[in-house]
């Protein structure tokens, strides 16, 4: 795939780590539900992040590139969902990863950064809002906007990131989450 990217396109220098999944599985649960759970979650989320970023790498050295890793607002805090163990841990390792690469690659002129997504309205979550609508209150009264998130919200973060005006920002998420986190 790197390869191909390379040839169709050129040298990669924007990477968007956008890749996710979540079950809302308790950890207790059926033993083999949890624990396969947890490692395809952890598999996508957080290694994901690193394999591809991985891959791009030698690209990204040479385009001095960037790299915007999706984080969510459950990295930083576990929100109002339950039974979100593991996809709470994936976020937070996204977060880790985004830093641990910002200060091992800026030396190459690699910026590494997050955003990081409060409820937004998408296909990944549509269910459990759907099945959870006072857990959907919860979370939109604690949100200083009053409303969810769509995928656009998403848009102008990563574009800022993605751009010249953010050459000096590595290592940070940038919060679209409505202004959950203020309050």
């Amino acid at each position: 795939m790197v390869s191909e990217v390379k040839e169709k396109l050129g040298v990669a220098s924007i990477l968007v780590n956008n890749a996710g999944i979540n079950r809302r599985t308790p950890v207790t649960g059926d033993k083999a539900t949890v624990v396969k759970d947890w490692d395809d979650i952890l598999e996508v989320n957080i290694k994901g992040v690193f394999n591809v970023t991985h891959a791009f790498l030698s690209q990204l050295i040479e385009s001095k590139g960037r790299v915007i890793n999706i984080g969510s607002i459950q990295s930083f805090v576990h929100v109002a969902w339950p039974n979100s163990a593991a996809y709470t841990t994936s976020k937070h390792g996204v977060l880790g990863l985004t830093r641990s690469f910002a200060a091992e690659l800026g030396s190459h002129g690699i910026r590494v950064n997050a955003i990081g997504p409060g409820l937004i309205e998408t296909p990944l979550n549509k269910t459990a809002r759907d099945a959870n609508p006072g857990m959907v209150k919860q979370v939109l009264d604690h949100t200083p906007l009053g409303r969810a998130g769509k995928p656009i919200d998403i848009a102008g973060p990563a574009i800022f990131l993605a751009s010249d005006l953010s050459a000096y920002v590595t290592g940070g998420i940038i919060m679209a989450d409505g202004g959950f986190r203020t309050i």
